[in-house]
């Protein structure tokens, strides 16, 4: 029995723009709906391997919102990230599109922006807004309790 697999980004997750194609990221959601875990490997470098992350995470995060869907209740996507999304999905105006687009489900989004220096805040208030959720900033121990 498969428990999990290991890709590889460049070459093989990724096509030449940087990009996961949507059949790509079909399959991946197949087979984690299966109880497979995926595993990302690569010889980037932290920063650069989590932006890529952070695009594939918000569409698996809606897709399990969808599935355990509950109608008339409160159906949300908590993303808590410094915001640094740009490899992925390139531009604040797309994620605001992919936003918009899974709202239409009846998933909202609430946004919690963590962390100092490299936050990114007026994307992930964009989000927030275009997602019908909160926007809040935590930037220290404090305010994380």
């Amino acid at each position: 029995m498969i428990k999990l697999i290991s890709i590889d980004l460049d070459g093989t997750l990724l096509n030449q723009e940087n990009k996961v194609e949507p059949d790509m990221k079909e399959t991946i959601a197949e087979i984690q709906d299966r109880g497979i875990r995926i595993v990302v490997n690569t010889g980037r470098d932290y920063r650069s391997a989590s932006r890529i992350a952070g695009e594939a995470g918000i569409r698996r995060a809606y897709d399990l919102a969808r599935k355990h869907f509950i109608p008339g209740g409160i159906n949300r996507v908590i993303l808590a990230t410094d915001g640094d999304l740009n490899v992925g999905i390139r531009s604040e105006g797309e994620l605001v599109r992919l936003i918009k687009e899974q709202k239409e489900s009846g998933v909202h989004l609430s946004v919690l922006g963590v962390g100092t220096g490299n936050l990114k805040d007026n994307k992930l208030e964009a989000l927030a807004d275009n997602g019908d959720g909160n926007y809040n900033y935590i930037d220290s121990i404090f305010e994380a309790k």
